[in-house]
C-alpha cells in the first residue's frame, strides 16, 4: 500500500470508542422474533455469537447523520471520513470467550485497527477494520472483528427481478429438519425472504440508520440498487440460525464474508454442512449467485 494513500486516515488507527449497556433480555427476545422463533433460556443466559448486535446502540441526533443515514464519518466517529458514496459490511468474525448474559450490565470498546486503500477492478476501495471487545463482570466475553468497505459503484449489472408489492408479506426465515450427511455430520437447508417490514425491524433493533435498508427511492436514485438491500448482518444471523437450530454444541467462533447483495423480496437459499467434528460451513445463494459464505466453529 502506498503510504501517501493512507496518510489522511493514519490518525484514526488506534482511535477508541466506549459504551455500556444494561443488556435487557427484551432485545434478544425481539431479535429471536425477527428470526422467526422464541429464544431458549440458555440463549438468554449466554447470547449466541451475533446477538450482541442488538446491544450497545449509539443514540443519534439528526445533525449527526449524513445523507446516507449513517453517522457522519470523521471527528465524531472511529471511522475515518472516506469520501465515497457507498458503505457496505464486508464481513467479520466473532470469538466467544466467556458467557455473555442478558440482564447483567456490560461494557464495549471499539477500536479502529486498520485502514487500507486498495485498487479494485471497478475502482478505488477503502477497507476499514474495527475491533469490538465486550466485557461483563470484569471478564472479556466477546472479541469481534468487523470489516467495512467504502467505494463508488460501477454501472449496475444486477440480475432482473420483480419488486414485491407494497402490501405483500412481512418476510420469513425457515429451515428444514437437519439431514445426516454420508460422511458424518449433518446437512441443513433453509430459505430467507426478507421484505421491507423485516428489514425495517432489523434496522431498528440493531440501531442501523443506513437508508439502503428502508428507503427504496434513495436506493434506486442515489446508490443505483434495484430495491432495498438486505443487511449483511441479517444474512449472517440467518446463516447462524442454520447451526443454532440443529441441536449442536454451542458455537465458539463464527466468521462470514459478504460476496454479493440480496434485495427485498428475493428468495435466498441457505445451506449448512458439518465438516468433521467442529466446523460447519454455510453458504447463502440467490438466483444462482453466491452471496455469503460463513463458518461456525463448535465448542469442544
Amino acid at each position: 500500500m502506498d503510504p501517501a494513500q493512507n496518510a489522511p486516515y493514519a490518525g484514526y488507527i488506534g482511535r477508541e470508542e466506549h459504551s455500556a449497556d444494561s443488556m435487557a433480555p427484551e432485545r434478544a427476545i425481539a431479535l429471536a422474533g425477527v428470526l422467526g422463533r422464541e429464544p431458549t433460556g440458555g440463549e438468554l443466559a449466554d447470547l449466541p455469537a451475533l446477538w450482541h448486535w442488538v446491544y450497545f446502540l449509539r443514540p443519534y441526533r439528526p445533525a449527526d447523520l449524513g445523507p446516507d443515514g449513517h453517522l457522519r464519518r470523521g471527528d465524531a466517529s472511529v471511522v475515518p471520513p472516506v469520501p465515497v458514496r457507498r458503505r457496505m459490511y464486508a464481513g467479520g468474525s466473532v470469538k466467544l470467550l466467556a458467557p455473555l448474559a442478558t440482564g447483567v450490565p456490560a461494557e464495549k470498546t471499539t477500536i479502529c485497527t486498520k485502514v487500507e486503500p486498495k485498487a479494485g477492478r471497478s475502482g478505488d476501495l477503502v477497507f476499514v477494520t474495527l475491533e469490538h471487545r465486550i466485557s461483563q463482570r470484569g471478564e472479556l466475553c466477546r472479541v469481534e472483528e468487523q470489516s467495512l468497505v467504502f467505494f463508488d459503484p460501477p454501472p449496475a449489472t444486477y440480475r432482473p427481478f420483480e419488486l414485491p408489492a407494497l402490501d405483500g408479506e412481512a418476510g420469513s426465515l425457515s429451515f428444514e429438519e437437519a439431514e445426516a450427511a454420508e460422511a458424518g455430520g449433518f446437512i441443513r437447508r433453509g430459505t430467507l425472504r426478507a421484505m421491507s417490514p423485516m428489514l425495517f425491524t432489523y434496522s431498528a433493533l440493531t440501531g442501523n440508520p443506513h437508508k439502503i435498508h428502508y428507503d427504496r427511492a434513495y436506493c434506486q436514485s442515489f446508490e443505483g440498487y434495484p430495491g432495498l438491500v438486505v443487511h449483511g448482518p441479517l444474512l449472517a444471523s440467518a446463516a447462524l440460525e442454520s447451526v443454532l437450530g440443529a441441536g449442536l454444541a454451542k458455537v465458539s467462533e463464527f466468521d462470514f464474508r459478504a460476496r454479493s447483495p440480496i434485495f427485498e423480496g428475493q428468495e435466498s437459499e441457505i445451506s449448512a454442512r458439518q465438516r468433521g467434528d467442529s466446523t460447519v460451513e454455510i453458504e447463502i445463494t440467490c438466483q444462482g449467485d453466491l452471496c455469503m459464505t460463513a463458518s461456525a466453529t463448535l465448542a469442544g
